[in-house]
């Protein structure tokens, strides 16, 4: 197996390739990388400080219920699809950023709630992607319209 050159390029970034490796290197390396890529798309992350770090910013979510995850930052599909309360605060204090909850009551119309709502109502309903997933279940961007009752 002939490695390309954004194989190598990748492993050279983690430090893993040289270009003065044997061609039997060459194929253990090769299969290394295979192995790294494929345990990344499966969501097995950890090999190294670089995906690390960039899993350490990913909220890791589990299959307990649909889109729920284990700390409790966001919601599941069928109770609304969106970020708790305190997944909100836990974002904002990592981030330093100003998130806020989604906006559920009735807000007097005009009010900055209510702008907020119209405001992620015409970039959520604009956004590509069905409504329903192949098991006839409404989909997370279908629960967050229906929770900012878009």
């Amino acid at each position: 197996m002939k490695m390309t050159e954004i194989q190598k390029m990748y492993l050279r970034a983690r430090g893993r390739w040289s270009r003065n490796l044997g061609k039997e290197e060459e194929k253990k390396k090769a299969k290394a990388f295979d192995e790294i890529r494929d345990s990344e798309r499966a969501g097995e992350f950890g090999t190294d400080k670089l995906t690390t770090s960039y899993c350490a910013a990913t909220p890791g979510q589990t299959n307990e219920a649909r889109g729920e995850d284990s700390k409790g930052h966001y919601r599941g599909t069928e109770k609304g699809a969106g970020m708790t309360k305190a997944g909100v605060a836990a974002t904002n204090r990592k981030t330093g950023g100003n998130l806020k909850t989604a906006v559920t009551g009735n807000p007097k119309p005009g009010s900055k709630d209510a702008n907020r709502r119209k405001s992620f109502c015409a970039r959520m309903g604009g956004m590509k992607g069905p409504m329903k997933d192949e098991k006839g279940r409404p989909t997370r961007k279908a629960m967050s319209l229906k929770r900012w009752k878009c």
